[in-house]
């Protein structure tokens, strides 16, 4: 099972990490100490093998080397070093006194000019090291024979020293690998710190003592504690959205109910047309809430872009079914895949608005354009050339139920949630005069 900790995990992956390149660099080191080592005592018996032929001179007929040049221990008994000659048909011509009289089991025949270092078993099963190398000896009488002449080093010093080393180096791996766990699990304490921060400050916020998370994070955090905050914000914009639009709602249809009640209590016969008149008001505010409440609360973390021309395109072509009998010409100047960053239900809500008052109150033209104001936004405007709406009145048209044309059906509240889902997403509305003598109204919202 894995570990679910960050501290966990990193210290088991580096614990396997370490030990498998601890233990490669052992493997090799110890190659390489084993190979040194071997070549060091080559080099040795080599020598020894030299001074062997050195001090060998024949007399009455025998060849053997002079005691006094070699070597003591030589001519010491169970020394460690060895010595013989021999023909390269295994007579054996001279043996040290070390062998105390045992055979080197030297099987290889080997020629003059060749050498072989082999490692092979005395009699009393001790392991030694052999070197042999063929020569051609000359005797007195100029006659030549094939000779081998073998030296012989025991391998438990070097046991004994390779055993130590690979000690030593597992100690010393072991010792290292230690400092560095430990080394690593501070290290780890250390850097992992901001995300400890994080999940206390997440605990405090979860238990209501903290509004949003700090900002002095890493460069690497910023972003998490960014988008948590910018989340944090959207929803208790949305919460408290919700709450004030119920508030609204009741504190609006208390008039209403509290005129239909009065009608109702008193003593005069019932005005149907006042009661109506109640009704159809409680009716708009209801809608209206119910279109505030649908709305998103602005800019949110995970909304993905919006293609203007996907939205406005269906729009207009509705329209154009819709107010038909007028013949408006319909002309869009946006460029393809010009991207926003908003909920498409609330751009829907915010073009479909400004679309519908253009065509109601155009004549035979109606332009949407749309331009970029600059790298975060995008002006959307949708004129007309219908009637051109005051200069003193054009604030006054963005609030809740502010109509100017009472002959044209409606709430008077499609301009009102236009600013109000603008205002959401940082933007703002702006009203003035068209280029064809009507009304524009351009909108500005977040880019993707």
């Amino acid at each position: 099972m894995i570990p679910r900790s960050l501290n966990a995990r990193m210290l088991v992956s580096v614990g396997v990490l370490l030990t498998l390149f601890f233990g490669l660099a052992a493997v090799t080191l110890d190659y390489f100490f084993r190979d040194t080592s071997l070549r060091a005592i080559g080099d040795h018996l080599e020598t020894e093998s030299l001074v062997l032929m050195a001090a060998s001179e024949e007399a009455n007929g025998e060849l053997a080397p002079i005691r006094e040049q070699l070597d003591v221990r030589f001519v010491t008994p169970n020394s460690g070093l060895y010595g013989e000659i021999a023909t390269i048909d295994g007579k054996v011509l001279w043996r040290s006194p070390s062998l105390l009289g045992k055979k080197m089991n030297i099987a290889a025949r080997i020629r003059p000019g060749q050498k072989r270092l082999s490692s092979h078993q005395l009699a009393n099963g001790v392991r030694v090291l052999v070197l042999s190398a063929g020569y051609s000896w000359e005797f007195a009488d100029h006659h030549s024979q094939q000779l081998v002449f073998s030296v012989a080093e025991s391998e438990e010093p070097y046991f004994k020293r390779l055993s130590g080393f690979r000690w030593q180096l597992f100690g010393g791996f072991t010792m290292m690998g230690t400092m560095l766990i430990v080394s690593l699990l501070w290290l780890m304490r250390a850097v992992l710190k901001p995300l400890r921060k994080v999940e206390a400050e997440i605990v405090m916020i979860e238990r209501g003592t903290r509004q949003l998370l700090s900002e002095n994070y890493p460069r690497e955090l910023v972003g998490v504690a960014n988008n948590m905050n910018a989340l944090l914000h959207h929803e208790r914009e949305r919460m408290t959205r919700y709450r004030n639009t119920l508030g609204n709602l009741a504190h609006s249809l208390k008039t209403p109910l509290a005129v239909i009640r009065n009608m109702i209590n008193a003593e005069t016969q019932l005005d149907t047309k006042k009661v109506d008149e109640q009704l159809v008001l409680m009716d708009d505010l209801v809608r209206y809430q119910l279109k505030r409440a649908a709305a998103s609360a602005g800019p949110s973390i995970g909304v993905s872009p919006v293609v203007l021309m996907d939205v406005i395109g269906p729009l207009r072509d509705t329209l154009l079914k819709v107010y038909a009998d007028k013949e408006i010409e319909c002309v869009l100047n946006i460029e393809p895949g010009c991207k926003l960053s908003c909920d498409k239900n609330d751009l829907m809500e915010i073009m479909g608005n400004l679309l519908d008052n253009a065509f109601k109150y155009g004549f035979q033209k109606v332009c949407v354009s749309a331009i970029k104001d600059n790298e975060s936004s995008v002006k959307v405007s949708v004129e007309n050339d219908g009637n051109s709406i005051p200069i003193e009145q054009r604030q006054q048209v963005l609030q809740r139920g502010t109509r100017l044309d009472e002959q044209q059906s409606g709430q008077g509240i499609g301009l009102s949630i236009v600013n109000e889902l603008v205002l959401l997403y940082r933007g703002d509305v702006q009203i003035d005069q068209s280029t064809f003598g009507g009304t524009r109204v351009s909108v500005r919202l977040p880019s993707a």
